[in-house]
């Protein structure tokens, strides 16, 4: 069983409540009117119950920050096994992203030329490539040389990683949530592509030896403060990382965390209400 879980909200609080959404879900939908949207997820029911409790509690987070997020009630509907997959194909269908990628779910699968297809389906693990911020990500990435060393730093559904082993990188991708490597496996073999998966907490774990030429992260504003001193390792000197993910209200705060650690700011992308930034190591 799964809960769809959505909040009716006002259009100022909007990009706050996708955030706080993509904290625990995979990717969002979003419905309503632009003077009344919706922003909506699926969690299975296990989990469910304790989610909602974390999302009332960023709601009022929300609300005392300044922000009016409306009556901010959150409401829930039961949706049965043998629907999930009809519930999902009402907002997922082929998208085009970039000049190099097309995304597409299991139930409308296609190729297109000049393009490289990524099979994914929504799951519990964060990346299905329908967020802005997977977007900005995989924009970033298309000009990738074939035999490029990377490092995808919290791969979730392995998307990133999947998009620069189709470019012809070797890749290396990092994730701590046990659901997600099991995502990120199925997702590589679906679409033919390898790559090596290492199970770690990035925020305890120390990195590895030797950098690379090009990280790629989309994580959080939050993480990305906190992983800052350790970013270095993962990049060689003149080398790149691309961090999406980060809502712009937080972009000042995780450039200035870029800046302490070595990196030069050499580019930002936007896209509504979220950014991606392009960090070189000096």
């Amino acid at each position: 069983m799964w809960i769809k879980v959505s909040v009716k909200t006002r259009p100022e609080a909007l990009a706050a409540l996708e955030a706080a959404f993509l904290d625990y879900a995979s990717g969002t939908v979003q419905e309503g009117t632009k003077e009344e949207p919706v922003i909506a997820a699926y969690f299975p029911a296990t989990l469910a119950a304790g989610v909602e409790a974390e999302l009332e509690a960023r709601i009022e987070g929300i609300r005392a920050a300044g922000l009016d997020p409306g009556r901010g009630l959150l409401e829930k509907e039961l949706i049965k096994e043998e629907n999930w997959s009809t519930e999902w194909k009402k907002y997922y269908h082929p998208l085009s992203v970039g000049t190099r990628f097309l995304i597409c779910p299991s139930w409308e699968l296609r190729t297109e030329e000049g393009r490289f297809t990524l099979a994914l389906d929504p799951g519990q693990a964060f990346g299905t490539g329908y967020h802005p911020t997977t977007q900005l990500c995989l924009e970033l990435l298309e000009n990738t040389e074939p035999g490029t060393f990377a490092y995808d730093l919290g791969t979730g559904s392995g998307i990133l990683a999947i998009a620069l082993a189709k470019l012809g990188a070797d890749v290396v991708a990092f994730e701590a949530d046990p659901v997600a490597i099991d995502a990120a496996k199925e997702n590589a073999a679906r679409n033919g592509t390898k790559i090596r998966l290492r199970q770690v907490d990035l925020l305890s774990w120390s990195p590895p030896e030797r950098g690379a030429p090009l990280a790629v992260a989309n994580l959080t504003a939050d993480l990305f403060v906190s992983l800052a001193p350790k970013l270095p390792s993962y990049v060689l000197p003149g080398g790149k990382l691309i961090a999406g993910g980060i809502n712009c209200q937080r972009q000042a705060e995780v450039e200035a965390a870029f800046r302490k650690a070595g990196f030069a700011i050499q580019d930002v992308l936007r896209r509504q209400e979220w950014v991606c930034l392009v960090g070189g190591r000096s």
